[in-house]
């Protein structure tokens, strides 16, 4: 089976600015989501300390998660693929 694509939309410095970003997501591009509702994770950066990562996943299909990616980074969000 082929690995599981994420996206990662965006980065916050803290959880509510985190929560804030995928309600946003959620609420402007909820159609284009399906199912999938962002989570949030909480991660250590080397220099930056906690982050919390807005992330978009799992897609099965690395076509159909990188169209989604292009067109967030085309509305402002900061896509990556993982």
């Amino acid at each position: 089976a082929p690995a599981e694509v994420r996206l990662l939309v965006g980065e916050a410095r803290s959880r509510s600015e985190a929560f804030a970003l995928a309600i946003r997501l959620t609420s402007q591009r909820g159609a284009e989501l399906g199912p999938r509702k962002p989570q949030i994770a909480e991660t250590t950066v080397v220099g930056a300390g906690l982050v919390y990562r807005v992330r978009l996943g799992p897609f099965a299909d690395a076509g159909q998660a990188q169209t989604l990616c292009s067109s967030l980074r085309a509305s402002g969000y900061a896509c990556i693929t993982e």
